[in-house]
């Protein structure tokens, strides 16, 4: 039995999505596609744009078989520790024989020797990334100028995550190989609806502005489910938080209560708090935040970390664990194989299972975010333990 992961957001799943899923079988032979993917918020730092059951059932009729939800602290970080984290699990899930990513390269080799040169944080690349640092270069920008030979490698955001992803492997010493295959479609950056392999941005930026198009680069089976989920839900932005974040920023009375929150650097809570009697909105007030040294996902994540009450982790290991969002009936027996050989709680029906803390967290936050999405629907807040798991 071998099985394939795929680490991902799905916000939404679109066509190079589905390419991916499909690829997983095609490129590594595999008999199952283990997708873990982000739950209600996601590693830029902004809610995710539907609910998380909906983008689940969309992986499923787009190729996975299982698909897992990654608790919202292990998201919510930067893209190296969100890597740590997400090859962490799968590796503990003892049933994971290949890691499949999309890259700008879309070649494994290059990939791999700068993830061996970022490990071996030689003293040249110490002493060049320090002086970047200190010139006031946020950190992508500092590590990409103290190795100038993969400059162009670091420039991409997919060749950025999978080098993290190699990162975590070669430091753990896992055994799930890594295998990349070329992005498709149009960049991250890319705003534009581009046909049938627009971004995710462009898609989120067009269901905000409430214009048509996006619907090209959906896959038809996942399209007729966002179809019908945005019917009766609406979608969900960074600004639908801007209350709680208000709130939040109002009762502080100190930096020093700011920077108890996740994400929250000393100086950037006193950025946040010499600043906040200007807050208007989220993003109005992210962007007020970000500096030249400091990355706009960054500033969300901290926000948006202080916006959910996410402190400082207490946890032992991170308080790392994975519940089962969907499945297709032939994936049981994954679901038995990891069930016995998982070294951390795998929550199939949590309702009935003994639960770490960490879960009571995750359960808290993400209830705040379908109290954002009632709001937005003038009615009662849906509890996360009452959502069905998703089977085909």
């Amino acid at each position: 039995m071998k099985t394939a992961a795929v680490i991902a957001e799905f916000n939404p799943l679109h066509k190079g999505h589905r390419f991916i899923l499909e690829s997983a079988r095609r490129l590594c032979g595999a008999d199952f596609v283990l997708v873990l993917m982000s739950g209600d918020y996601v590693q830029r730092g902004e809610p995710a744009l539907m609910g998380r059951h909906v983008r689940a059932e969309a992986a499923l009729a787009s190729g996975a078989d299982l698909v897992l939800a990654s608790p919202s602290r292990c998201v919510l970080q930067s893209a190296e520790a969100y890597a740590r984290d997400s090859v962490r699990i799968l590796d503990s899930l003892g049933c994971v024989d290949e890691l499949l990513f999309a890259s700008e390269c879309g070649e494994i080799s290059p990939l791999k020797n700068c993830a061996n040169k970022l490990l071996e944080e030689d003293d040249s690349f110490r002493a060049l990334l320090k002086d970047g640092l200190k010139k006031g270069a946020a950190f992508p920008l500092a590590r990409s100028m103290a190795l100038p030979e993969y400059s162009e490698l670091l420039k991409g955001p997919n060749n950025i995550l999978g080098i993290e992803y190699l990162k975590a492997l070669m430091r753990s010493g896992s055994s799930i190989n890594p295998v990349t295959l070329p992005r498709i479609g149009a960049g991250h950056a890319s705003s534009g609806l581009d046909g049938s392999f627009s971004s995710a941005g462009a898609i989120r930026s067009a269901l905000s502005e409430g214009r048509e198009g996006w619907q090209e680069a959906i896959p038809p089976e996942a399209l007729r489910l966002f179809s019908a989920y945005l019917l009766e839900y609406p979608p969900v932005f960074p600004e639908d938080f801007s209350f709680l974040l208000g709130l939040a920023l109002l009762e502080a009375k100190s930096p020093a209560m700011l920077y108890q929150f996740e994400n929250v650097s000393g100086a950037l809570s006193r950025t946040i708090w010499e600043k906040r009697d200007s807050f208007i909105s989220f993003r109005q007030f992210a962007k007020l935040v970000k500096s030249r040294s400091v990355t706009l996902t960054a500033v969300n994540r901290a926000l948006l970390s202080i916006a959910l009450g996410l402190r400082k982790s207490s946890f032992p290991d991170s308080g790392l664990f994975t519940q089962v969002l969907g499945y297709r009936e032939e994936a049981k027996p994954l679901i038995s194989a990891i069930a016995s050989a998982a070294r951390i709680p795998f929550l199939l029906r949590p309702s009935r299972e003994q639960l770490p803390e960490a879960f009571t967290e995750e359960t808290r936050i993400s209830d705040l975010w379908n109290y954002v999405l009632a709001q937005k629907r003038k009615k009662e807040p849906e509890k996360t333990l009452s959502r069905r798991l998703i089977t085909l």
